[in-house]
């Protein structure tokens, strides 16, 4: 090449540099913050803002970083070449002259060997390191590098790319060349990352759980959370006035809704504070004058939708109906906002069922009315909802086909789901034991007496 044996060695040492330059440039310009990049920009620190504009655009820069690495990898590739002929091959000839024609061909793979070490090292590994453990630094400072090269090597890429996309075409490809952008950051990610950093004590548990909680809050409908219908506290329209008071007193509710003839005619709400206005100054009241528009809202609403209607609107409850118009239950700001932080419970009010408890065994105990995605979620059990059921007492009753009793079992995904205490028509309480691998997926345990008591087997 004329350079002289330093200089080629010179510029092997140059190109791999560059090469290594620009392809820890990629590594970091993918792993950088853009909240990082803001925060550097506002305080105008040298590159931000210009790693900030390459980070929102990255096409073209990308693009121009792999026509420089290659650019960089076959000078470094020609250089080697070069000293291979002229300087290895008279070496190796002078040392080993038996070598003879295998010569040419020991040389030229000593010196891909040599070329592929100090590319992985200097040009790939070692740049990686340091720009994954500094990104944001890495790219505001080669950002107005970049920059400029972008800008020389136009012409470069807009022949680059409609040659390629013309190849392309001939093989059906009719879709235009783009290059590889940035990924966007998934609620996966955020996630991991959330996992890992509570993991290595970066967040506290409740700091992880509250994120989690917001992500599932997006992707949870009003019939998951709301009050079922059956343990909904309501009010007659015709019911007196002093027992309405009284009523009241004993729930310690500050809304109840208030319906005429069934719980599918709710006709509004009544706010206890409404009441007491009315008692306190002596006067007359009807019931029917004191109701609030009641806000209906179907039951695959997704709450984090109901939140925002609720605030719109400043109320506080809304009666969830389902398909048909029938009222399904109800649900309340608190209820809403309990997704995100937990249980919020008022001063004196008893303490609440736990939703499952576990047993010394190994087995739990839950609730009937416990949601399918809640066990799943929390406790990982393997059992679905479907459009049929949400609930571990929906599950049973769409196993089992009747109203069950104590002690009637289902094998479902493994476990063993049998009715502990039943309240009436309701299934209060079930029991979730691992199922034995000699009993059958499918298999319905029926060990209650009564005329219902049989077994069968799918």
């Amino acid at each position: 090449m004329g350079l002289g044996l330093w200089g080629e060695v010179v510029l092997v040492l140059l190109s791999v540099l560059v090469y290594g330059m620009l392809d820890g440039m990629e590594v970091a310009l993918r792993a950088a913050q853009k909240s990082r990049l803001v925060q550097w920009k506002e305080e105008k620190q040298y590159g931000a803002a210009v790693a900030l504009g390459i980070r929102e655009t990255p096409e073209q820069f990308i693009m121009t970083l792999h026509i420089g690495m290659t650019c960089a990898a076959m000078v470094a590739a020609m250089c080697v070449g070069a000293l291979t002929v002229g300087q290895g091959l008279p070496w190796l000839l002078s040392r080993w002259p038996m070598l003879g024609g295998w010569s040419g061909t020991l040389a030229l793979g000593l010196a891909v060997l040599f070329l592929t070490y100090i590319v992985l090292v200097f040009g790939q590994l070692i740049p990686r390191a340091i720009a994954q453990q500094h990104p944001e630094r890495v790219v505001c400072s080669l950002a107005p590098l970049l920059r400029l090269l972008t800008r020389l090597c136009k012409v470069v890429r807009t022949g680059l790319t409609a040659s390629s996309s013309g190849v392309l075409w001939l093989f059906g490809q009719s879709r235009p060349l783009t290059f590889t952008t940035l990924a966007p950051i998934t609620e996966e990610d955020v996630t991991s990352m959330v996992r890992a950093g509570a993991e290595q004590g970066i967040f506290e548990t409740v700091e992880h759980e509250l994120i989690a909680g917001v992500f599932e809050f997006t992707d949870t409908a009003a019939r998951e959370i709301m009050i079922p219908r059956v343990r909904i506290q309501a009010l007659d329209v015709n019911t007196p006035t002093d027992e309405v008071v009284q009523r009241l007193a004993e729930l310690g509710y500050s809304r109840i809704p208030v319906y005429e003839g069934d719980l599918d005619h709710v006709v509004g709400v009544l706010y206890f504070k409404d009441v007491m206005r009315a008692v306190s100054a002596g006067r007359l009241w009807e019931m029917r004058r004191l109701l609030h528009p009641p806000l209906y809202v179907p039951e695959m609403i997704q709450i984090s939708r109901l939140l925002r209607m609720l605030q719109q609107r400043r109320l506080h409850m809304a009666i969830v109906v389902d398909e048909h118009g029938g009222v399904a239950g109800l649900i309340t700001t608190e209820d809403l906002l309990e997704q995100l932080v937990g249980d919020i419970r008022d001063e004196g009010e008893p303490e609440a069922d736990a939703l499952v408890t576990l047993l010394p065994d190994g087995a739990m105990v839950a609730l009937g009315s416990a949601p399918l995605w809640e066990l799943r979620e929390r406790y990982q059990l393997p059992l679905a909802e479907s459009a049929q059921y949400h609930t571990l007492a929906g599950l049973l009753l769409a196993r089992l086909g009747h109203i069950p009793q104590g002690g009637e079992a289902i094998h479902e995904q493994g476990y063993t789901v049998t009715v502990v205490d039943m309240e009436g028509p309701r299934i209060a309480r079930v029991k979730l034991e691992r199922r034995s691998a000699e009993e059958p997926e499918g298999t319905v345990d029926m060990s209650a007496s009564g005329p219902n008591a049989h077994s069968i087997s799918g």
